[in-house]
């Protein structure tokens, strides 16, 4: 696909599509390819996404909540038991050095104001 045919079909603008394609080429998810015209003029760039395996790994992230889920509901103390897991999982997570809690906008950063909160729960 071309930059014009790409941001048409996210609605967005080419130079925001140059952008994103940058790191996708860089990280190997997308490459660019031999536009298939043949004629005058500059021919379009053009690009496609790679066919191999995300080196992120599969996500099942639902999956791996109702394999959760299911293990807790059938033991005989499941809410301690989360709440533990919550605990560890809350012990775990610093936030960046730079964020301090009278910053934290769960709008723009939703994901700090999480840590945040397992920390504080954590704390108790």
């Amino acid at each position: 696909m071309s930059i014009v045919a790409i941001a048409e079909t996210l609605d967005v603008h080419p130079n925001t599509v140059r952008f994103h394609l940058d790191t996708l080429v860089r990280t190997g998810r997308v490459e660019q390819v031999a536009p298939d015209r043949k004629g005058p003029g500059r021919p379009a760039l053009m690009f496609r996404a790679t066919r191999r395996m995300d080196t992120g790994g599969p996500r099942h992230y639902r999956l791996l909540a109702e394999i959760l889920a299911t293990d807790l509901a059938g033991n005989r103390d499941a809410e301690a038991k989360a709440l533990a897991a919550g605990h560890a999982w809350g012990v775990q997570l610093k936030p960046p050095a730079s964020t301090t809690a009278d910053r934290l906008d769960p709008f723009v950063e939703p994901d700090l104001c999480l840590v945040q909160f397992a920390r504080q729960v954590a704390a108790t």
